[in-house]
């Protein structure tokens, strides 16, 4: 590997990945996979031969390469969000009246839970379960 190529992609990188990050983000609407795009599209930089030789004025395509990234991001999530709501509307089509009551019941049951815990201790399960954060930072 080239390690002028290996430098100049490094200060790229550093002098970039805000721009580039921004443009995902605006794209994706997801910060950690905005950085996981940015990230991708330097590795695949690294990796890829033919670009080591133009790689005097790499910046217009590092922003066509993070938009094409974020294209195929957008496309894979439609898919999983598709087939989740097939899967979700197959597992829910064979309850009976009685399943739903039950499933009903163990939401109120939880609920109760979480409204008899301590202060601290409700905040943290709210975040984690209800609303997905990760409080264990």
């Amino acid at each position: 590997m080239d390690k002028r190529f290996d430098i100049k992609i490094a200060d790229l990188y550093r002098e970039n990945r805000y721009k580039l990050f921004i443009h995902a983000n605006n794209l994706v609407n997801d910060e950690e996979n905005a950085k996981d795009i940015v990230n991708d599209v330097f590795c695949s930089i690294l990796e890829n031969e033919n670009l080591k030789e133009n790689s005097d004025d790499i910046l217009p395509l590092l922003f066509v390469m993070v938009k094409n990234k974020c294209i195929d991001f957008l496309r894979h999530k439609s898919v999983v969000t598709k087939n989740e709501s097939i899967y979700i509307a197959e597992i829910y089509s064979s309850w009976t009246a009685k399943e739903y009551a039950e499933y009903e019941q163990k939401i109120i049951r939880m609920q109760e839970s979480i409204n008899n815990m301590a202060p601290q201790m409700k905040h943290i399960v709210e975040e984690f379960f209800l609303k997905e954060k990760n409080v264990l930072k």
